[in-house]
């Protein structure tokens, strides 16, 4: 079995070389943006002002809010806004964006510990790397003063530690559970969408288990296949019981004290699919299957990659990525669900995890909101970049033979020609 194997600079300084690139890149983007603040940054200041006003008292700050957002689900970043203020001042903003380039690199350095570890071809490495360079969206955020880089991050580090958590002569496992736990209990504190890397990790430890159980490779195929069409119908139930918990909200027959939800339901009401983009709304619902309808749409335009607001180089720039992306994603999660025998168990695992991510990333986003510029996709840009390697591997390995033939071709064709 493989294992994720430690670098030696002198074997992989190629591999360093591309990091150290794609690092200076998003330094020098960070930097000369400086600070941006979103409405949402000044929400997480003002909040961070006021823990710093009660002596970082939480018990009394919680109890005393002055927005009707539940605050638990942002602490984390609040207390650590609050602690870039006391260190750095007037600064702090700058602290933040150096703290996203920090964590961002180290998802960066991890991507690539996963694809080498697992990739036939130093080709796919390449195209690893050429994916990062041009994918706007992971480099986009780490000049705001959001919390989406950070929590992006802790959620590849946990794709990344669930893999090595489940490689069986991995010596390390204690101490990569330990760091697994780590990262759930700092996401709790820092985005909403802690439920949607919790539900994909669940599944993917479920998924392991079952079908480490089996030792003839056939039915553990079989039993792969299995679980996936039972999750496809978990899904569709979940989606059919929470559009029926929507539209009962809506026709008045639940009642909730919840901010969070009673927003939810005037989103549905009003027939949004992205938020504060009327052109992709749908007709505001009149019956149940309206509700439906509208997850359903949220779930596939959660991927959409071009807009009309857009300019046309943003949307130039979207294609060149996203679609070459979300084939070789296609080609990858076909190849795991035929679970080939040329998929060893690091290539199974890592599939699984990042299927699954991005599968309850987009379900959970299409039962809550998707922000007007997609910045809630960012968790599972990484994970869709590290399965597009895979569907590219696997692409190399089938066409290798073919170009072996054309280039022996090619050289007998000269030697005869010389003759």
């Amino acid at each position: 079995m493989n294992k994720i194997t430690k670098w030696k600079i002198s074997e992989h300084s190629y591999i360093f070389v591309g990091i150290a690139i794609l690092i200076a890149i998003n330094g020098y983007f960070t930097f000369t943006k400086g600070p941006i603040m979103s409405p949402d940054s000044r929400f997480y200041s003002g909040e961070a002002d006021k823990v710093i006003s009660l002596d970082f008292n939480l018990p009394l700050f919680l109890g005393t809010p002055d927005s009707n957002l539940p605050l638990l689900p942002y602490m984390g970043f609040i207390l650590l806004v609050a602690l870039l203020k006391i260190l750095l001042g007037q600064y702090w903003g700058f602290g933040l964006i150096g703290l996203n380039l920090i964590i961002s690199s180290f998802a960066i350095i991890c991507f690539f510990r996963l694809i080498q570890t697992y990739s036939k071809f130093k080709l796919t490495i390449i195209i690893g790397f050429l994916f990062l360079l041009i994918a706007q969206d992971l480099r986009l955020w780490n000049a705001y003063v959001l919390s989406d880089t950070i929590f992006s991050s802790l959620v590849y580090f946990t794709v990344f530690f669930a893999v090595t958590t489940t490689i069986s002569n991995n010596g390390k496992r204690p101490i990569h559970i330990l760091w697994l736990s780590l990262l759930l209990l700092a996401m709790i504190f820092f985005r909403p969408a802690f439920p949607a890397i919790a539900v994909a990790l669940g599944l993917y430890w479920a998924w392991f288990f079952l079908t480490t159980k089996m030792k003839i490779e056939e039915k553990r195929g079989r039993l792969n296949r299995y679980i996936f069409i039972f999750l496809f119908f978990l899904i569709v139930v979940c989606i059919f019981l929470f559009a029926y918990l929507i539209h009962l909200a809506s026709i008045g027959q639940i009642k909730s004290s919840s901010y969070s939800f009673n927003l939810d339901v005037k989103m549905f009401n009003e027939g949004w699919i992205i938020h504060d983009r009327p052109e992709l709304s749908h007709k505001p619902p009149t019956n149940y299957f309206d509700f439906v309808i509208i997850i359903l749409e949220r779930i596939i335009f959660f991927f959409a990659f071009t807009s009309g607001s857009f300019s046309w180089f943003h949307n130039l720039i979207n294609v060149l990525v996203f679609v070459p992306t979300y084939f070789l994603v296609l080609v990858g999660t076909i190849n795991f669900f035929k679970l080939n025998l040329e998929l060893n168990e690091i290539r199974k695992n890592v599939s699984c995890i990042c299927i699954m991510t991005i599968i309850c990333f987009s379900v959970f986003h299409s039962f809550t909101l998707i922000d007007f510029d997609w910045r809630y996709r960012a968790p599972i840009i990484l994970p869709l970049n590290t399965l597009a390697c895979l569907g590219a591997d696997f692409l190399f390995g089938r066409l290798e033979p073919i170009f072996s033939v054309m280039v022996k071709r090619l050289k007998n064709s000269k030697r005869s020609e010389m003759v």
